[in-house]
């Protein structure tokens, strides 16, 4: 389930404002939880509740937190999303950028939430940054309960401290905790030397 805290929204009539009769809310804090546990938190500048809808509607998120074993594990802010009550699926949508307290960075957009699996997934084109390293893929898959990061299709990585070396690989997977990028699958290396002196 999930559960807020927040601030009302200036009140309007519906009808004047032609907003869907509901709850609206300005500066809110949304806890999900499944079985007792805490599985993620954000906070939104605006939800709405719609009657019609079992679906809390947010938008400007910050301050976004996923937990494992009770711990931080990526912070996450975005423009916006959705959770549906009777599913409890969590939709962030449009861009969105996770961090790890680590440093690494991972910006992808239509992020997918799926409270059984404990994982965070996106079919959209995904840039993971760690210090120097770039990895650019297709598709990513945030496997919280297993502590990795999945990125697939089309993986380029880069990483210009390492003399203009770029691998193209099937997959990678990034492990927040310590780091660690590991390419997967067959791999193909390409090497551009450096432009000449002078």
């Amino acid at each position: 389930g999930v559960s807020g805290t927040g601030s009302p929204a200036a009140s309007t009539p519906a009808q004047d404002s032609g907003r869907v009769p509901g709850v609206h809310t300005a500066e809110v804090h949304l806890v999900g939880r499944r079985r007792g546990e805490r599985q993620w938190e954000l906070r939104a500048e605006r939800i709405d509740l719609p009657q019609a809808r079992r679906q809390v509607v947010f938008s400007r998120v910050s301050r976004g937190v996923l937990y494992r074993e009770g711990r931080t594990f990526l912070l996450f802010d975005g423009d916006g999303g959705r959770y549906d009550e009777k599913t409890g699926g969590l939709v962030l949508d449009g861009g969105v950028t996770l961090r790890d307290p680590g440093g690494g960075v991972l910006v992808s957009s239509d992020l997918v939430w799926d409270a059984g699996r404990q994982v965070l997934f996106s079919e959209a084109p995904t840039t993971l940054s760690r210090g120097s390293s770039v990895v650019r893929a297709a598709r990513m898959e945030v496997d919280v309960k297993a502590g990795v990061v999945r990125l697939s299709g089309g993986v380029r990585a880069e990483d210009p401290q390492a003399g203009g070396l770029t691998v193209q690989a099937a997959g990678a997977e990034y492990v927040p905790d310590t780091g660690e990028i590991r390419l997967a699958g067959p791999a193909r290396l390409e090497v551009s030397p450096p432009p000449p002196d002078g």
